[in-house]
C-alpha cells in the first residue's frame, strides 16, 4: 500500500509532468509548422517527415526508463497532428491504488505507471 509520503510524491511529478506535456506539445507545434513553412516555400525538399523525440527519466545517475520505451506501441501520437492525450487536460487515472482514486493524471503518468516501471511501486 502506497504511504501518505508516496502519494504526495506522485502528486509532485505528475504537476512537473503536466509542465513537460505542454512544452513538448508547444515545441512539436512550432516544428511543425517551420517545416511545413519549409516545404511550402522549397527550403526543405522533402515529401515526407516525423518528428522524434527521446526523453529519459532519471533518478540520480541510473537511467529508469526511455521515452522510446514508454512509446514503443503508441508512436502514432507524436506522428500525427493530434498529439493525441498530450496536455490534453483529460484525466488519465486509471490507477486502482484507492489513495489514487480522487487524483488527476497526465497522460505521462499514466504511460508511466499503466505501460512501465511505476506499476513496481504498487499503484495497483
Amino acid at each position: 500500500m502506497l504511504t501518505n509520503y508516496q502519494v504526495e510524491k506522485i502528486k509532485s511529478l505528475n504537476t512537473e509532468l503536466v509542465k513537460l506535456e505542454h512544452k513538448i506539445l508547444n515545441l512539436s507545434r512550432q516544428y511543425e509548422k517551420q517545416i511545413q513553412k519549409g516545404i511550402k516555400d522549397g527550403t526543405y525538399d522533402i515529401d515526407d517527415y516525423e518528428i522524434d523525440l527521446e526523453i529519459c527519466f532519471c533518478s540520480g545517475p541510473k537511467k529508469l526508463a526511455s521515452w522510446f520505451e514508454f512509446l514503443k506501441y503508441d508512436m502514432r501520437h507524436f506522428r500525427t497532428l493530434s498529439y493525441s492525450g498530450i496536455a490534453d487536460g483529460n484525466n488519465h487515472n486509471v490507477a486502482l491504488n484507492p489513495k489514487l482514486k480522487g487524483q488527476h493524471h497526465c497522460w505521462f503518468l499514466h504511460k508511466l505507471y499503466d505501460d512501465y516501471f511505476l506499476t513496481r511501486i504498487n499503484l495497483n
